[in-house]
């Protein structure tokens, strides 16, 4: 599983992650989530780096979003809260 993990995260970090939608489903908000969980179970600063860079364009443009889960503000949502609930994101963090 671990091999598996490396190898996703090696390939998303060429992905050019500007052309993507911002959704949580196969966007910005999914590549963002990934990178902070694969950061926390591994301890990869690069992978946070790239986590909260991906997040700040995500919460800076989460205007343009819909309501909806998967492309939307209630994905975003659900991503923060996740990540908070297993304290990778602390309460009052910058994201």
């Amino acid at each position: 599983m671990e091999q598996l993990l490396k190898y996703i995260y090696h390939r998303l970090t060429k992905e050019k992650w500007g052309i993507l939608p911002l959704g949580l489903k196969n966007g910005k908000m999914g590549l963002a989530l990934f990178f902070a969980l694969y950061s926390y179970r591994f301890g990869n600063t690069r992978s946070r780096k790239l986590s909260i860079e991906i997040f700040h364009y995500v919460l800076s443009h989460r205007f343009l979003l819909p309501f909806s889960i998967l492309s939307g503000k209630m994905g975003l949502s659900w991503s923060l809260s996740l990540l908070y609930q297993k304290s990778i994101l602390e309460k009052d963090e910058i994201v």
